[in-house]
Order: structure tokens, then C-alpha cells, then sequence
């Protein structure tokens, strides 16, 4: 969910409520939203690296700290076999799909009698 999906209200609600905020690169929707909160400019906040971060602590903007994560050294060579086990545990078939999707028509029909 992007911060520009939600209504004008909400936004500062949730910004104005927010005491430490950490963004990291966002796209052109978010960043006048986020940069507004954290008094940084909007371009800079596209335009952050890869793991970095601008940062508002406690309330009170801090433009010049930018964060650097780390990159961890993830194993790899997991992916094929992910893959199979998320098919043979939660994959349906289209008809499975419709036949669920379908579960008011299904009720209304039988409210009506069916055949």
C-alpha cells in the first residue's frame, strides 16, 4: 500500500501520529507526501540508493542523516523447490477458482429451486 492510495484524512492521521518516520526510496505518487512529513526534499527521496533511507526522529526532521542497510548474503537455490511446494499446497485449478468465486450464485440458484 502506497501512502497516496489513502484519502487526504487518513494520510495525516497516520503521518501526524507518526513520531519516527524512515522512508526509503519511493515513487513519484509518495514522495511529496513523505517529503512534506519529513521536511526532505521529494526528488532526493526517488532517488535513494539501493538499502538507503532518509529519516525524521522523534518529531524532528534529520536531513542530513541518511541510513545505509546492510545487503545480507542470502543463500540461494531455493526457488524450484519453493515453487513446487507452493503448487502442491495452495494451488487450484481454474474450475476450483470459478466454482468458489461463485458461491452466491451457486445459493441464489438454490434459493430458486435449481433445476
Amino acid at each position: 500500500m502506497r501512502i497516496s492510495q489513502l484519502d487526504k484524512e487518513i494520510q495525516d492521521a497516520v503521518l501526524g501520529n507518526c513520531s519516527t518516520i524512515i522512508s526509503f526510496r519511493v515513487g513519484p505518487n509518495d514522495a511529496p507526501i513523505i517529503g512534506r512529513a519529513i521536511d526532505h526534499n521529494p526528488k532526493n527521496l526517488q532517488e535513494l540508493g539501493l538499502g538507503q533511507a532518509r529519516t525524521l526522529f522523534n518529531g524532528k526532521p534529520t536531513d542530513a542523516l541518511l541510513i545505509q542497510t546492510t545487503v545480507p548474503d542470502l543463500s540461494t537455490g531455493y526457488f524450484e523447490g519453493n515453487k513446487r511446494n507452493t503448487a502442491a499446497n495452495f494451488a487450484r485449478t481454474p474450475k476450483d477458482v470459478e466454482y468458489a468465486l461463485n458461491v452466491l450464485q451457486r445459493q441464489d440458484w438454490a434459493r430458486r429451486g435449481g433445476w
